[in-house]
Parts: C-alpha cells; structure tokens; sequence
C-alpha cells in the first residue's frame, strides 16, 4: 500500500534557519556561564578592570539648577496686586483681633534680627535670677563663758512624755513590785485545795531567770515554786520613795578642816581633804540610796573611815 503525506494547509512563517541560530544562541550563553563559575580568578580580573575604568574624578556641578526664569514661572512667586495685599492684610488683623494674640509691632526699615528664628523652635522661657555672692561666716575669737541655767534654757531638754509626780509615782510602783516577784504578767497563786479543810497545795512552777533575754553558755533553767500571793510582800523604802517621786534628796552633813586634825597635819592637806569630801558629798546626795548606806560611803570616801567598814 502507499502511505500519502498530506502537507499542511497553513505556515507559521518560522524557517529552519532561525530555530538554528536560536540553538547555536543558547549553547553559547551556557558555554560562557559555565566558563565564569569554572574561572573565579577572570570574574574578579573583569570585575577590577570594570572598577578601575572610571579614573577621571566627577567634577560637581557649580551651575544652579534654579534659574531666575524657572523662579517667576513658579506661582508662589507671582507679584501680587494691591487690591489681594490689602485684602490679605484686613484679614489677617481681624484674624489677631478675634484670637487675641499680641498686638503687632511695625518693624522699623533698618531692624534686623540678631537671631534666626526657626518656625516650630520654641523660646527659651527660663529667666536668670541674680546669683548671691557667698559670704562666710565670721569666725568669732571669743573665750567660752559658762552661765547658770535657766528653766526656759532647759526646756528643749526636756522629754516628749511628761515626767509628773503621778507618772513617777507609777514608775517606783512597778520597781517595787518587780523586785518583789510580784505577778503582773501572770496569774497569781492562789494554791490548790483538795481538802476543804485542809491547806492549799502547791501546783505553780515560775522559771527563775535573772538573765532572761541574755546569752549566758553552760548555765542551764532553774524552775522553783512560785509563792502564795499572800506571802509575797512589798517593801518600800521611804527615803527612796522621797528621792524618785517628789525630788528630795538626804542632805548629807559638810565636813570641815577640824574633822581632818587626826588625819594630816598640814593645813594644804586638810584643804584637799575637804574638797574631797565635798565631792562626795555632792555625788552621793543625789544618788537614791539607803539613808545608813550613804552616811557610810560618805565617811570611808572622805577618809574619816577605814575600807574594812563596808564589808561588815
């Protein structure tokens, strides 16, 4: 049988020459691009060879763009006529008249401005006061002379609390007790009866502490029985009791030089000796100790006793 080859009715106009030379393009871009990658050292030769082709510096440009012809065809550089600058004005000063703004100042023609001033730059509002001049304080040469007190001196001496007769009174009330033992952050022993008629009992253990609060090494708690409420007394010292509360010391008896012929012989001595004794007597009358224990210090610190006296 015979095959028939039909030929085609239309043409795309593409010749067989120009599918070629679009072939033999592409093989050469690829031959080029695959002989930099294989060859660095020639890509960075043209690319110093690129760089260094430009030797001649760039001159700048002296002429300005902006020439006195381009200006005025700009319209914000228009001349205005009369008639709008009036216009203008009438209504920028109503504008200032409405809004309340400074009046306007008319600028002299020969008024220059010694500092430009930039639209949106605040003013500076802060003013300079006068600086003090610093004066120093005399220094004064003059010998310190000692004065009697006065009650108005010592009032700012004088505690926040008011020390009163009741207040002191209270104060040498809870010494007494405290020394005493008394109960005043317990509850008082009363005893325990288990018999109506029998004695009360026992029952209450207090924790005998002198140095509670204090670290004290090696020493261990002592536990006694704590007494009946009515054993316990309270005593009070008179002459302690004048001294702490309404302020009344002993007075103690002065000594004198024929008080000390016994002692030494020369009379420099008896005047050291009285002077002593006066010491004495001013350190131990306002001291609230027993009566009989102050007359004695009095005597063994002045030298009219021996030291053997205060341990009998």
């Amino acid at each position: 049988m015979f095959n028939r080859v039909g030929r085609a009715c239309y043409s795309t106009g593409v010749t067989q020459e120009f599918l070629q030379n679009i072939l033999a393009r592409a093989q050469e871009a690829t031959a080029k691009k695959t002989d930099a990658v294989a060859n660095p050292a020639k890509r960075r030769r043209d690319n110093v060879k690129k760089a260094s082709r430009r030797s001649k510096p760039v001159a700048p440009r002296v002429k300005p763009a902006a020439s006195p012809s381009v200006i005025n065809k700009q319209p914000q550089f228009k001349k205005k006529n009369g008639a709008a600058m009036k216009g203008e004005s009438e209504g920028v000063d109503l504008i200032d008249v409405m809004s309340g703004s400074k009046p306007r100042t008319n600028k002299k023609p020969g008024f220059r401005q010694s500092k430009r001033e930039i639209p949106g730059m605040k003013k500076s509002t802060m003013i300079k006061g006068e600086s003090k001049q610093f004066v120093p304080k005399p220094v004064v040469q003059k010998e310190y002379a000692p004065q009697e007190p006065t009650p108005l001196s010592l009032m700012r001496f004088c505690p926040d609390i008011p020390v009163t007769p009741a207040s002191r009174m209270i104060n040498y009330s809870l010494d007494a007790l405290k020394s005493a033992n008394y109960p005043l952050n317990r509850f008082p022993n009363y005893g325990f009866y288990d018999n109506a008629q029998g004695p009360p009992k026992h029952i209450t253990i207090s924790l005998h502490t002198p140095n509670f609060g204090r670290y004290q090494p090696d020493q261990g708690l002592v536990f006694e029985r704590e007494k009946f409420l009515s054993e316990l007394a309270v005593e009070c010292e008179p002459s302690k009791l004048a001294a702490e509360v309404s302020g009344k010391y002993q007075i103690l008896k002065q000594h004198n030089k024929e008080d000390f012929k016994s002692i030494a012989k020369s009379e420099k001595k008896r005047e050291e000796l009285v002077a002593n004794g006066e010491v004495v007597r001013k350190s131990l009358e306002s001291n609230p100790l027993d009566p009989a224990v102050k007359e004695l210090l009095y005597d063994v610190c002045s030298g009219l006793k021996p030291i053997s006296d205060l341990t009998q």
